[in-house]
């Protein structure tokens, strides 16, 4: 194996370990910008708590991630508890 050989090996491989990391990093920062998304959403609803308001966050049932006709159904129910008008 020749030192010209060598010297490409050692390129090719830097250039890869320098993406993994250029990937690696981009990760990590993106994963610090939610967390501190979901802590700015925690506090503020500890707080609106806390001031003893009832209606500190909204949960829609499209939030929860149900299928269509149990969202559906699960909406219908929240707004006939609430006593609003149900569309049929």
């Amino acid at each position: 194996m020749s030192r010209r050989e060598r010297d490409e090996e050692d390129a090719d491989r830097r250039m890869t370990l320098n993406l993994l990391t250029i990937i690696a990093v981009l990760l990590l920062l993106l994963a610090g910008f939610w967390l501190m998304r979901e802590l700015d959403r925690s506090k503020k609803a500890q707080d609106c708590l806390s001031s003893g308001s009832l209606r500190c966050r909204r949960i829609q049932a499209n939030d929860l991630n149900l299928p269509r006709p149990i969202a559906a159904g699960l909406s219908r129910a929240v707004q006939a508890a609430r006593g609003s008008a149900v569309p049929a």
